[in-house]
């Protein structure tokens, strides 16, 4: 089971730059989590403090309007994660993330990642870069979303 674990780890693009045996170290520090269809993993305004990377299926991104209407925002897809800014500053939930249909996840809780920092320092560099491209990648696309609306 750990080496299917890790095989599908090394799919994550949040993960990409880390090598062999620092998934191995990582691996054991996730959590796994089937989701069912239609399942809940957080609801906007909960509190959050994990990294959560799709392994397989995906999951569909919420967002709650005033009047109560629920806004489909984005897909979430197998190698694909949501969550990361939590590594760095852990928050309230800004959406509800719901499977789409059987998803598999592995999350990352901060705590478990601030002892990868104090113990394997350079597991951690290589997630925050991964963690940094995604959120680079995340404001360039929000960026050209806006310059279309104008």
């Amino acid at each position: 089971m750990q080496d299917n674990f890790i095989d599908y780890l090394q799919q994550s693009a949040v993960l990409a730059n880390l090598e062999p045996y620092m998934l191995s170290i990582l691996a054991p520090k996730m959590q796994f989590r089937q989701l069912e269809p239609h399942e809940v993993l957080i609801e906007e305004g909960e509190y959050m403090d994990y990294l959560s990377l799709v392994l397989v299926g995906e999951l569909g991104v919420i967002k709650n309007k005033p009047t109560g209407e629920q806004v489909y925002v984005e897909t979430v897809s197998a190698g694909s994660c949501f969550g990361e800014i939590v590594l760095i500053d852990s928050s309230i939930s800004a959406f509800t993330v719901r499977a789409n249909e059987l998803t598999g996840i592995a999350t990352l809780s901060k705590k478990a990642f601030e002892t990868v920092l104090s113990d394997y320092p350079r597991v951690a560099i290589e997630i925050l870069r991964g963690v940094a491209l995604m959120l680079s990648l995340r404001l360039r696309q929000a960026s050209e979303q806006l310059s279309q609306q104008c």
